[in-house]
């Protein structure tokens, strides 16, 4: 059980794992990263992670009777403390869809946010689980619930949701939309113990504290006894101590032409709030998490102090991108000034920072 591991997307050798490491993916017609997916049966079949119409769907089998787990992660993006959002979107009412994120993914030890929709009830509740650590002797069961709550909103079918984890050394929260719907302190001791497919308690339990099991791993959807939509997937690393791996680097103005085109920023211009520079800098961290080197560019245009992004095209040859309208400007002006985008952001924080605004920034085009 659970020994299906399918590897359906290679597009980097690696995903950036530095400090403030961003990895955006809108499922336009490809995966940007790495991703690899786990089902509960040996047959390809039962296990659908596609991209389709611009979303990735997970696709469940509609007579499948025992709804075992089905996820799909990113195995290079290892970050301890992190931000995770996504748009969800179930297509059919299922007995009781369940959605959300799985993280500290190592082999099959991991932790599980949900939302969770009861048909019979038609009451919705929001979920943490574990995985992996409980396992009373010839029993294949390995769940184990941490802590639930009833939330008043319920999950409709075709309707877009937005969900939000936030893991801290501290806290861990869990938000739909813009409500917090579950929050835990790591540093409580949580009786948890192996439970069956109705949530009874099949063994005993013990006392869990998060900080102290947690060990960080890889990022992931999940979804079961639902046809799942997800979109605009969005995590950033909160923390700064996470390994450096080698990227593969990205060369050439048309290829860059091709991953601008399908971009359109989620929050229109504002001068001194969402400007040139806070879009450069979103804009080259994006970039920069594809495999493109970055460099954020000052000078003067028509009169005015601008900020754009230099990208390297060829080897060590720029092009410039205006990031307002995310379009190429070969006839920009030689840059009075030219930054390293982590040095000019830790620099500037508010010219070049962009954390004030909620994310995702970046969205594919219509």
């Amino acid at each position: 059980m659970f020994n299906k591991i399918i590897v359906f997307s290679f597009i980097l050798a690696n995903a950036i794992l530095c400090q403030n490491a961003i990895i955006v993916e809108n499922f336009d017609h490809r995966f940007n990263h790495k991703w690899e997916a786990i089902s509960g049966y040996d047959e390809d079949y039962y296990m659908s992670w596609q991209i389709e119409s611009g979303k990735l769907r997970q696709n469940n089998i509609i007579n499948d009777p025992t709804g075992l787990l089905r996820y799909a992660y990113l195995p290079d993006f290892k970050c301890s403390e992190f931000l995770a959002e996504v748009d969800i979107m179930t297509t059919n009412a299922g007995a009781n869809p369940r959605i959300g994120f799985v993280f500290g993914v190592k082999g099959m030890k991991f932790y599980r946010f949900r939302i969770c929709q009861d048909s019979k009830t038609n009451q919705t509740c929001a979920d943490l689980w574990c995985n992996g650590w409980f396992t009373p002797a010839g029993s294949s069961y390995k769940w184990t619930k941490i802590i639930d709550a009833w939330i008043s909103k319920n999950i409709e079918p075709h309707q877009l949701y937005r969900l939000r984890l936030i893991v801290t050394a501290k806290k861990w929260q869990f938000f739909l939309d813009e409500s917090l719907v579950l929050e835990v302190d790591t540093d409580r001791c949580y009786p948890v113990g192996p439970v069956d497919g109705a949530g009874r308690g099949i063994g005993a339990f013990y006392n869990m504290v998060l900080q102290d099991a947690y060990e960080g791993g890889a990022v992931g959807l999940y979804a079961v006894e639902t046809d799942a939509l997800f979109d605009n997937l969005y995590l950033k690393c909160l923390n700064s101590n996470s390994s450096n791996v080698v990227r593969v680097q990205r060369y050439g103005k048309q290829l860059l032409a091709q991953d601008l085109a399908q971009l359109v920023w989620r929050h229109a211009y504002q001068a001194n709030i969402w400007d040139c520079s806070n879009m450069s800098s979103c804009l080259g961290n994006y970039l920069r998490s594809l495999g493109w080197h970055v460099l954020i560019a000052q000078g003067t245009l028509l009169g005015r102090s601008h900020a754009w992004v230099l990208v390297e095209t060829q080897y060590e040859r720029y092009t410039a991108v205006e990031a307002t309208s995310i379009s190429i400007k070969p006839d920009f002006p030689t840059p009075e000034q030219v930054w390293n985008l982590d040095d000019v952001m830790q620099k500037y924080p508010w010219e070049y920072g962009y954390y004030h605004i909620a994310p995702p920034h970046l969205v594919k085009r219509s």
